[in-house]
Order: structure tokens, then sequence, then C-alpha cells
């Protein structure tokens, strides 16, 4: 088989796996997504890295206005009503047509499904129907500088003053803590209650007096996105903010996680797919070494093979996870959001390492670099870290399947 055989063969494969089991509904919404994000996604980021970190909000209407931002929300707040699996297959091909830009609206729709999830009607018509819009930004603050995967408790503190809370604490790496207009605090609000089930989450408006915000700076990819410190100071707000269970923020969190980090595998995998199909092209109809393309080869046709089978393996497992999630089971979606996001984001990490690779010297340039794949390095980077790092993610299945064995076969589905 030839060179052009290979590619041809390989496009083959790509179209069948990515309309693989998909009702033809949710094939429409694939093709509109990659229509919308392969057309309007190109070009906004530039070799200018003032580009990379200027969030477009012009295209983040005209996303809204589509419909992508809210795929998964309810109609009555003005979503879709589409389920998880429909908004990852938005994910995917907003990461496959731009890692910096998938990843900075997909945190969007991530960070809102906390009231999407558990909050009350009245902050639901608030607030979900503005950020559908694209008018609003949430923000969600769970690590502290003395606390970062520890969700046992925290050192913001939440004390209950007739009808009010009344916060106290500092926040880290809160994403879109510059922009946002409320956040979701997880706050101790029982300090003599055993781990896990003393702290309750929180609405906390931007705009409320003792809210102080402050950039971290500069991170190594996503900068699309910010990354703040935010700081609570005597700041009192009313008790029907309270989102979730006074108390029980865990559960809050875990539903939260269940379906976030779904998300998140989404993301690792559409940043991947783009940075496989760039390279695959290039070694198979571009780059020429001795007269040969250099997909020819054995060492790069074996990098070729392997990242191929790590977005089949990344398919599935995503696939899985997201109907789990929308059918309610038969399987605990934690334990299969968990394994999703780390085995996603470790084998996108490593296929667009090895598609760096492919492109060589010019894949580790900033400037003219094919497909951009070192800005999809840099991204794809902070999908085995956000949303729990992937040593959590271990500790999770592990966890689990001491509980429950017989789960173990969907490690190696």
């Amino acid at each position: 088989m030839d060179a052009l055989d290979q590619f041809m063969a390989h496009r083959r494969l790509a179209r069948e796996y990515a309309r693989a089991e998909l009702t033809p509904e949710q094939q429409d919404l694939q093709r509109a997504a990659r229509e919308f994000a392969s057309a309007e996604f190109p070009g906004v980021i530039t070799a200018d890295p003032a580009t990379e970190k200027t969030f477009p909000h012009a295209l983040l209407a005209a996303y809204a206005e589509l419909g992508m931002t809210a795929v998964d929300v309810a109609e009555e707040y003005g979503g879709a009503g589409y389920g998880l699996t429909e908004k990852a297959l938005c994910i995917i091909e907003d990461c496959r047509a731009d890692s910096t830009i998938g990843l900075a609206f997909s945190l969007v729709s991530i960070i809102s499904d906390v009231l999407a999830i558990v909050g009350d009607e009245e902050q639901k018509k608030r607030w979900l129907p503005l950020i559908v819009e694209g008018r609003c930004f949430p923000a969600i603050s769970l690590t502290e500088p003395d606390h970062g995967s520890d969700l046992t408790r925290f050192n913001t503190r939440a004390e209950i003053d007739g009808e009010k809370f009344v916060l106290d604490g500092v926040k880290v790496f809160t994403t879109y803590g510059l922009e946002a207009d409320y956040f979701i605090v997880a706050a101790q609000t029982d300090a003599s209650a055993p781990d896990y089930e003393g702290f309750s989450t929180i609405l906390v408006e931007r705009d409320r007096p003792g809210v102080g915000v402050a950039s971290l700076g500069d991170k190594l990819g996503i900068k699309m996105t910010t990354s703040a410190e935010v700081v609570f100071c005597g700041v009192r707000v009313p008790r029907h903010n309270l989102v979730g269970e006074l108390h029980r923020g865990i559960e809050t969190l875990n539903r939260f996680f269940a379906k976030s980090r779904v998300k998140i595998a989404a993301q690792a995998l559409g940043v991947a797919l783009g940075a496989f199909e760039a390279a695959f092209t290039y070694a198979t109809r571009e780059r020429r070494q001795t007269g040969r393309f250099i997909g020819e080869y054995r060492a790069v046709a074996e990098m070729l093979d392997f990242g191929r089978e790590a977005i089949a393996r990344m398919w599935k497992l995503l696939l899985r996870a997201a109907r789990n999630y929308d059918a309610g089971g038969p399987f605990d979606p934690t334990f299969l959001a968990a394994l999703a996001k780390l085995e996603c984001s470790n084998l996108a990490e490593r296929v667009v390492r090895l598609c760096l690779q492919i492109f060589g010297g010019y894949g580790y340039m900033r400037e003219g670099n094919p497909a951009d794949v070192e800005r999809r390095l840099r991204d794809v980077v902070i999908t085995t870290i956000y949303e729990g790092t992937n040593q959590i993610m271990e500790a999770i299945i592990r966890g689990h399947l001491r509980q429950n064995p017989h789960d173990r076969h969907l490690i190696h589905w």
C-alpha cells in the first residue's frame, strides 16, 4: 500500500470511528460543530503571542447564537436539552479545530454545570440563560494555597449568621476568575464535622463587598483563560445562595465531577485528534526524505499507528462514560469519568508529543508551526491536572475496584 492509499484508508477509518454508533441527530450536531469550528476558529490566534491571550468575545457570541454553549442545558433555560454525549461531540470538534479556543469555550460549559446539576430553580433561571447567550462567565473556586486535590476540608470558612453566610478565605487557580460574574465557592460550614462532611458550596456574586480578585500571571498553555486568586473577606451572602445541601458539598462536587471529567476527556481527545490528522497528512502527503514520504519509514509509521490506536481507545472510553452518565448507569459514573479522564488525557499528551516529533524542528517552533502542534502540546498538559490530577484519578479508580472488583474489565474495554 503506497502513501496515498494509506492516507485514504486512514480517512475512511476516521469517518467510520467519528460516526460509529451515533444517531442521525448526533451526527448532524457533530457536523454543525465541525463546520462552525473549522470555518471560524482558524486565524483567530496568529503568530503574535498576544492573540493567544485575548479572549474572542465576538466569536463566543456567534458560538452562543448557534446554540453551542448550551447543547446540554435544559430547554427551559434556553438550552438545546441534549445530554453529555452530544456536548462531548461538540467539545471534540472545537478542540480538534483549535486547542486554545476549544478549551476556553468548553470551560464555560464545564463550570456552569454546577448550577445546572444541583442549583435551585431561582439560581438556574437567573444565571443559566445568561451563560447560554454568552453574556456571563461562571467560575468555581475550590483550590486553596494549602489545599489542592484535598477535598476533605477547607480553610475558607462560611459562618452562618442568621439568614446570611459570612465568608472568609483565599482561593487560587480559579479559572475565569478575572471575568467571572459569580463564583461557586467550597467553604467549611461546620468546622467540627468529620472529613468530607462539613463543607458546602455557595454562590458568591462578584460585586459583593469583600470579594477581591487578582491575576496569577502567565501560564504554560490555555492562555485564553485567566487563572486568578480570589480573596473573600467578610463577604456576606444570603442563605438562599447555598448550592446543593448544607454541609453536603462533597456530594455536590462528586455529581459535578462525574460530568465535568468526561468533558475534560473530550477536550483531550479533540486536541489529540487535530494534531494527529495534521501529522498524518504531513507524513504521508507532504514531507519527503531521500525520495520517500517519511510516513513510509518504520519509526514514523509506528508513531502513526500508536496515534491511531490511542485515538480509537479514547473514543471508546469517552463514549461509554458519556452514555453511561446520560442513561444513569449501569456503572458508577464517577468511576467511568475518572477512567475516561485518566486514559484520554494521558494518551492525548503522548499522541501530541509524538506528532510534534513527526514535524521535527518545525513542530518545535512557535512561529510558522504546522497545525500549531507546539501550542497543542502546551494546551493538552492541563487535561492531566485540572478537575483532579491524574494521580487522584488513579486513586479513585483503585478505591472503586477494591469495592467493585467485577468492574475491572472496564479498564481493558
